[in-house]
């Protein structure tokens, strides 16, 4: 082999490298880009403060949490808290209409600029469920009463 074909061969090798080595960063990218905007919702009961906590939240930009009920074709706006730029936080939402209780809820995370101004609380967010980032269900019910009890006479 001369020289030149031994060259060549050389910077055909290290492209074939740094090829390799590009892609698996933009695999990476990939995969944390994917990694954001997402959320946990798990069956539980209203908090004594009239809260239900959405857990391990990570949003990339200004985002929105909405807790939702379904009513007949709706998807009714129970409550909503801010989500911006979180990495795996938790985010408690104050809920406000109680229509469904006790119940299957439902916390969506939105990009701000996806949401309507308007969209509020007892509102239907059907039109709007599309354009959600990441959403998950879960059982609300209303925390168990103190049973009573009574001695024995």
């Amino acid at each position: 082999m001369n020289e030149t074909a031994t060259g060549l061969a050389a910077g055909l090798a290290a492209l074939v490298f740094l090829s390799v080595v590009a892609m698996g960063f933009a695999i990476s990218g990939t995969a944390v880009a994917q990694a954001a905007d997402e959320l946990t919702f798990s069956d539980q009961d209203l908090a004594d403060d009239g809260t239900v906590t959405v857990e391990d939240v990570s949003t990339s930009q200004p985002s929105t949490v909405v807790v939702t009920y379904t009513d007949g074709s709706e998807e009714v706006v129970a409550g909503v808290a801010s989500a911006d730029q979180l990495a795996h936080e938790d985010v408690r939402v104050e809920i406000q209409d109680a229509g469904g209780f006790p119940g299957e809820h439902t916390a969506w995370v939105f990009d701000d600029e996806d949401l309507p101004d308007d969209l509020g609380i007892g509102d239907d967010a059907t039109p709007v469920a599309g354009a959600a980032l990441d959403s998950e269900s879960a059982a609300v019910t209303q925390p168990a009463e103190d049973e009573l009890t009574f001695p024995d006479q």
